[in-house]
């Protein structure tokens, strides 16, 4: 009985592994698309409340520094610390990425564009509908 109990319930558990306790937002700019990297920065943190609402943390990422800019988590800048190892810039003068809690980037932007449009994307997904769900019950 507990072997059945471990077979059909593994994939549960696993599936809970290697997501992101938040939503990131990462901007890369060239040291020549800094301006540019601030502009979208003061969009994204002049509605502190819809990046908090939505489990969002905001980094950017200039000059080959990283910098943790809102609501970051040791989880959420080992995952951002990882994919920009991983990751070419060298082609990129900017860029706004978003990931999703399942660590899968699901945008990518290469001009300034407003924040809305991700907070629209984002409400879209699952998770977050499933957080919304969960907070009109209560």
């Amino acid at each position: 009985m507990k072997i059945v109990f471990c077979i059909l319930f593994m994939p549960f558990v696993i599936s809970n592994q290697g997501f992101n306790d938040r939503r990131i937002i990462l901007i890369h700019a060239e040291a020549s698309q800094q301006k540019k990297m601030n502009q979208k920065l003061e969009k994204f943190l002049s509605k502190k409340y819809e990046l908090k609402d939505r489990k969002i943390a905001v980094f950017t990422f200039c000059n080959q520094e990283l910098n943790s800019v809102f609501n970051a988590s040791s989880d959420s800048e080992e995952f951002i610390n990882e994919f920009i190892s991983n990751q070419n810039f060298e082609d990129e003068n900017f860029s706004v990425r978003l990931f999703g809690l399942d660590g899968g980037e699901k945008s990518k932007f290469h001009k300034l564009i407003n924040p809305e449009l991700i907070y629209k994307q984002i409400d879209q997904m699952p998770m977050r509908r499933a957080e919304i769900n969960r907070e009109n019950k209560n």
